[in-house]
């Protein structure tokens, strides 16, 4: 009877190594070690013990068709998101690739811890397969994340200079800046731009690695926006698609398919979004022939005003320009829901985004992002169940926070101290519309009219309809009145007009702005400043 080993290595506490220093370079030098230890080195590892396997190159993405049952020593299921998963024929062999792997991490990735799980099962048990996978991730990988035992790195003797950032002891200077073993190495990997010209078109157009090039005009306020998007029931829907293969072996293609048909929709929702920044990029002659997206953002030479940070699988970060993050950010959900899955049924994800300046803490943005997309989730989530909706997964969903004062806090915090009021009687009302609906397109009324294209619609008429452009103070005094009862917002609208028609809401939201303890305005009106939105296109 055969038997072979399952093996998953999975980067722990990703997001405090990617994101654990208020500097870029870093982030996109730790990103590119992550890529490596689950791809270019996993590769590396199996060719210098003499394995023979199944993976074509470095990137791990295709296969030569040969399987762990017709003589491989490893097979490779499939790599992204941080994680890697393997038949090895044996175990003693899946602990010494395991081995030879983590050496080559600490070696050349310090501070990048992985966690690695074995487990061994019989292959002619059909359903064998399927179990030991659930059982991995349910238990098995979990287990080894959390028990594995907390780095205490080395502190230095007496007489060891302190790195700046990680305040570990420090082996060189960055400016002038005391840096330790692994601040360089991200360092020396941030400049690495071979993964993203894999992925987007070859063009005259770069992508910037200074948070100080990425957002705002010379003169202006410079705000950056940090997004952070995220599928939704995706680890659900993996497990159901391989549940239904009736071997071992249709069991893992599926697994591999699916797999590789998330990272698809992934890497095409992100070239969707550069794409819609290059085909605004126009000329304007009176304003010296800069060039502008949108008419309004700048381009610094031919640096665009995008950075993807991580992306692969449906687990996504990105920094834009502050204007663009939420329209950006609604490309990417509706690129990313566009296109079925190679189950049949289509993918949702929801974003959160961070619009903050550009010396803000920048791991202090991406957290805020992150929060904001959970946020997004959990409502998310909610409408799924309350709908007894049939799709796969729950809508797709975008939040935001505009933190230009520039106060630090949680969302959960900064939510309830800036946008939930009273206004008549205990009733706690809620400014915002957030999280909003971007993809499918709403069937509901209760979500017609907190969706992305409401919200737009709103944004535009702020920014250009004859009641609102040119009268900036008209909108500064609406976003104050708004937090007042209806009576003085009714006074308000009766000297200067009601507000803009929302779509499935009666007249009276016109004169008084709130539905439903929320305010239908204040969001749209928060933006018109701040968002820039991209229609048309010069292609």
């Amino acid at each position: 009877m055969m038997e072979y080993t399952l093996t998953v290595i999975d980067a722990r506490n990703v997001q405090r190594y990617l994101f654990g220093a208020n500097e870029l370079k870093q982030s996109l030098g730790a990103s590119e070690l992550v890529e490596r230890a689950t791809h270019d080195w996993v590769f590396e590892s199996l060719e210098s013990i003499g394995y023979i396997h199944n993976a074509k190159d470095q990137r791990l993405e295709e296969f030569n068709g040969r399987a762990i049952e017709n003589g491989l020593t490893a097979e490779v299921l499939y790599a992204g998101g941080g994680n890697t998963a393997f038949l090895f024929k044996s175990l003693p062999e899946a602990k010494q690739f395991a081995s030879t792997l983590t050496q080559k991490v600490l070696s050349e990735a310090p501070g990048l811890e992985l966690a690695v799980a074995h487990l061994s099962f019989k292959w002619d048990d059909p359903d064998s397969f399927k179990n030991v996978w659930r059982n991995m991730h349910d238990y098995e990988l979990p287990r080894r994340k959390e028990s594995q035992r907390i780095s205490s790195p080395f502190g230095g003797l007496g007489v060891t200079a302190q790195c700046v950032f990680t305040g570990l002891p420090a082996v060189g200077k960055d400016d002038s800046k005391l840096i330790s073993a692994e601040v360089k190495a991200k360092q020396n990997h941030g400049a690495n731009d071979l993964r993203l010209e894999r992925l987007f078109p070859q063009d005259s157009y770069s992508h910037p690695r200074d948070l100080e090039k990425l957002g705002g005009d010379k003169g202006r306020a410079s705000y950056i926006a940090v997004v952070h998007a995220d599928g939704n029931g995706i680890g659900v829907r993996l497990t159901d698609y391989v549940n239904d293969g009736k071997t071992n072996r249709e069991v893992i293609e599926r697994l591999r398919k699916l797999s590789k048909s998330i990272n698809e929709r992934g890497q095409e929702a992100l070239k969707a979004v550069r794409k819609a920044l290059v085909d605004h990029i126009q000329e304007v002659e009176e304003d010296g022939r800069k060039k502008k997206i949108g008419g309004e953002v700048t381009l610094r030479g031919n640096d665009l005003p995008f950075r993807p940070v991580v992306f692969g699988g449906d687990d996504v970060t990105f920094i834009c320009d502050g204007r663009l993050g939420l329209v950006l950010a609604a490309t990417f959900l509706e690129k990313f829901s566009e296109k079925n899955l190679v189950d049949g049924k289509p993918a949702y994800a929801c974003a959160g985004v961070a619009i903050v300046h550009t010396h803000y803490p920048f791991a202090r943005a991406y957290q805020l992002a992150d929060e904001l997309c959970k946020a997004a989730k959990k409502v998310s989530r909610k409408v799924s169940r309350d709908d007894h909706d049939d799709r796969v997964g729950s809508p797709s969903m975008l939040n935001w926070h505009y933190a230009i004062s520039g106060m630090v806090g949680r969302w959960a915090e900064i939510h309830e101290r800036e946008y939930l009021i009273q206004r008549d009687g205990e009733t706690q009302d809620d400014l915002t519309l957030r999280p909003i609906q971007v993809a499918p397109v709403p069937t509901t009324a209760d979500w017609q009219w907190r969706s992305w294209t409401q919200f737009t619609k709103l944004v535009k008429e702020f920014q250009i309809g004859d009641d609102w452009k040119k009268r900036r103070n008209k909108l500064k005094e609406a976003r104050l009145v708004l937090r007042e009862a209806d009576a003085e917002i009714k006074n308000f609208t009766d000297l200067h007009g009601e507000f803009p028609e929302v779509t499935s809401l009666n007249i009276s939201v016109r004169q008084v702005g709130w539905y439903n303890n929320r305010c239908a305005y204040f969001d749209a009106i928060e933006a018109a400043d701040l968002c820039v939105l991209l229609e048309g296109g010069n292609k």
